[in-house]
This record gives C-alpha cells, sequence and structure tokens, in this order.
C-alpha cells in the first residue's frame, strides 16, 4: 500500500511537469451513479457550480427527487423528496470505497495537451442528526453512526407520539414507551406470546451492599446463551402463566397476575408470593429487559 502511494505521488509529480494532473472524488448520488452519469442520463434536474465545484444538485428519482448540498469536501446535507413532500433530510458522508484509484487520460485536440486526472469513487453514508419518515407518515429523529442508526430514535407524530426506538449497529434492540398509557398499548403486542426466560442477574450499587438489584431477560428466541430459567406467556385478561425450569429461578409453575403501574413499570405477581413491581428498562418486537430494585 505504502509502495502504491509513492507511486501515484511520483505519477503525479512527474506527469505535472508534462501536463495538467487532478486528483478528483467522484462519489455516487444516486443508485450507484456519478454526477457525469447521471448528467449523461438526463438524471440532473439542476445544479448550482461554485469555484469549479457542485455545490447543490437536484437528481431525479423513481418517485421523486433528492437535493444535494456540498457543505465541504467531506459533508453533503441530503433531502430527498417523494413528490413535493420531504420524507428524510440529514448529512451524508464522502467516503472512499477503493484504495486503487482510476487514471484518466484525456487529450486536448486544439493544445495538443493530456490532462490526467486520478479518479477516487466514494459512497455517501448517513452520519450524525437525520430526520426520516416511515410508511405510516410518522416523522422519526435519530443519528447514524458509520451508516447504521445508533442510539434512540424518538417519534412525535401521529400515530405513535412519544414512541423511542434505540438502536445498537443498525438493529433495533428496543421499543420505549413514554407515559403509561402508551406502555399500556404497546404491551398488547406481547399477548400469548411465549418468552423464554433467559437470564437472571443480580448486582450491588456501589456504597449501599444492601440494596440488591435483579435484572430478568425475557426473549422469543431460543439461543446457546439462554439459561432456560422458564417461559412466561402475557395475556389479555391481566394474567400471565409462567413454568420454572431451574431453581435459580426462584419461582413455582403457575398463573401470575399483572399490571401497568406507572410509566415503563410493570407489576408481577407470582403464584403465592407478593406483588413485585419492576422497571421495563426496554420492551422490543422479540424481547424485553425487567429490572426489579429492592428498597
Amino acid at each position: 500500500m505504502k509502495a502504491l502511494t509513492i507511486f501515484i505521488c511520483l505519477l503525479v509529480s512527474t506527469l505535472s511537469s508534462a501536463q495538467q494532473a487532478t486528483v478528483k472524488f467522484e462519489p455516487f448520488f444516486y443508485d450507484g451513479k456519478t454526477f457525469d452519469w447521471l448528467r449523461d442520463s438526463g438524471k440532473v434536474l439542476d445544479q448550482l457550480k461554485y469555484d469549479s465545484r457542485y455545490v447543490m444538485l437536484k437528481i431525479a428519482t423513481v418517485d421523486g427527487f433528492s437535493e444535494f448540498f456540498q457543505i465541504n469536501d467531506s459533508i453533503f446535507y441530503n433531502r430527498l423528496y417523494v413528490q413535493d413532500s420531504i420524507v428524510a433530510r440529514g448529512e451524508l458522508l464522502v467516503v472512499r470505497n477503493s484504495t486503487i484509484p482510476d487514471t484518466v487520460v484525456t487529450f486536448d485536440p486544439e493544445t495538443y495537451e493530456e490532462n490526467v486526472s486520478i479518479i477516487y469513487a466514494c459512497d455517501l453514508i448517513k452520519t450524525n442528526e437525520w430526520s426520516e419518515t416511515d410508511s405510516l407518515g410518522n416523522v422519526w429523529f435519530g443519528n447514524y453512526k458509520h451508516g447504521l442508526k445508533e442510539d434512540f430514535w424518538h417519534s412525535y407524530n401521529k400515530n405513535h407520539n412519544g414512541i423511542s426506538h434505540r438502536y445498537e449497529n443498525g438493529k433495533m434492540i428496543g421499543i420505549s414507551p413514554t407515559n403509561q398509557a402508551l406502555t399500556e398499548q404497546f404491551f398488547t403486542q406481547l399477548f400469548d406470546r411465549k418468552y423464554y426466560w433467559c437470564s437472571l442477574s443480580k448486582y450491588y450499587l456501589q456504597g449501599f451492599p444492601e440494596d440488591i438489584n435483579e435484572v430478568w431477560q425475557l426473549t422469543t428466541e431460543e439461543s446457546p446463551n439462554c439459561q432456560d430459567l422458564g417461559i412466561f406467556q402475557f395475556s389479555q385478561n391481566g394474567t400471565f402463566h409462567f413454568k420454572s425450569n431451574n431453581s435459580i429461578a426462584g419461582r413455582q409453575t403457575g398463573i401470575g397476575l399483572w399490571k401497568i403501574k406507572d410509566d415503563n413499570k410493570i407489576q408481577l405477581q407470582f403464584k403465592q408470593s407478593n406483588p413485585e413491581v419492576l422497571e421495563i428498562e426496554y420492551i422490543g418486537l422479540d424481547e424485553m429487559r425487567l429490572k426489579k430494585y429492592h428498597d
């Protein structure tokens, strides 16, 4: 790689003494195509050039158009339209997708001068803050990292105002309603589904050894990492069935009672046990984690 870099530098240095040599970065603006290809195929609807670079491009898409505003050599600001409505907006990072550039030599028939262009193909990936509209018309706000959704994405729109989705490396790992009514509404998705009780962990808060905290992991997917402590199945009538497969769980097989207490909290009452209130740390379509505090 070092030898290749030195070779390119020597090539540019040598050629520049005899003819003009330039280094270009060619982003793929739409459908894996560069500006030149899009222009030649009639996809460029508008453009604005300043100081030998295109600071604004308007590219036709299948069901609308996409606007690109060049902030600097590394960042474009993008607005995606479906018909006349913006469905996504945010920043795009210029990333080279190849370490070996293409070298293009052109010839001026009037001056007989050659022009050497070293061209790097680049991808535009989403980065930093974005807003996006889903198929139901809900607007989501969140961040991208290396082209993948990361951390919390929030929605404040008509269909589920006050919902937060949590992502890690582009994968949604949880959904958190923000009040009791929404928690109850979302909990309906869990009815009559079989959940494996996969882990039970206890830990102490530093400085308070008498304050024991438990975390329960429930998932619909069997995996080698699952301790298989038991099975839960919640019903709409406020009951849940549970089966204990392991003495660690310390529960009996039977029917218990559940109800939503406060924001993101659920009360469980096992057979012949006192009610226990647990915080719903997050709820996902296939997994939830419950945290119990012992005062």
